[in-house]
Order: C-alpha cells, then sequence, then structure tokens
C-alpha cells in the first residue's frame, strides 16, 4: 500500500519545530471487522505525527509533502 510505503520511508533529517502542533488531520486504522484500532495524528504545519496512545513518529522533509499529496488524493482539504 502506497501510505505504507510512505510511513515506512528511513528518516534521514527528522524535523524538529518549536511550535504546538495542531492537529487538523489524521489517518484512522480499521482492522477487518470495520474496528478501530489506531489513530495517527498529523499537523502538516509543523511537520509532526502523534499516536493517539502519544507515541512520536518521526518524520522528515520527504515525507510531509508525500503524505499531504495523500490527503489531498482523498479529497481532504490541506490547509496551504
Amino acid at each position: 500500500m502506497w501510505l505504507r510505503k510512505v510511513l515506512e520511508t528511513p528518516v534521514k533529517d527528522a524535523i524538529y519545530w518549536m511550535c504546538k502542533p495542531i492537529y487538523r488531520d489524521a489517518i484512522v486504522f480499521y482492522n477487518e471487522e470495520d474496528k478501530i484500532i489506531s489513530i495517527l495524528n498529523v499537523c502538516l504545519e509543523c511537520s509532526f505525527m502523534q499516536t493517539e496512545q502519544q507515541e512520536i513518529i518521526e518524520g522528515d522533509d520527504s515525507m510531509y509533502p508525500r503524505l499531504k499529496e495523500f490527503f489531498k488524493s482523498i479529497g481532504h482539504e490541506v490547509e496551504k
């Protein structure tokens, strides 16, 4: 799956901004019975991802533009 490939991209230079993330975007993962198994909160503005269990997911400059394109491709409006 394309999204899995993006999220599994090796992080070369992790991004750390000093802003507090505002999660306007999220990816919800479901199991075979359509039950939610995990949620990944995404702040495209400050390049930050965190699970609902507060686990930080590192990404770099190559990952966030691809995530932004993913959201747009499924019809999700993304702030500029």
